[in-house]
């Protein structure tokens, strides 16, 4: 059961991290001030 749950969290911490950097990647190329302020969740 805590296999299950630290790999759940370990999986929605590295899908958080990619669209975090994806978001910031696109607000960089796109100059968008809003998608740069805009919570990660």
């Amino acid at each position: 059961m805590a296999h299950d749950s630290r790999k759940a969290a370990l999986t929605a911490l590295v899908a958080n991290t990619v669209l975090t950097v994806f978001k910031f990647f696109a607000a960089l190329l796109s100059h968008s001030a809003s998608m740069m302020n805009e919570p990660t969740r």
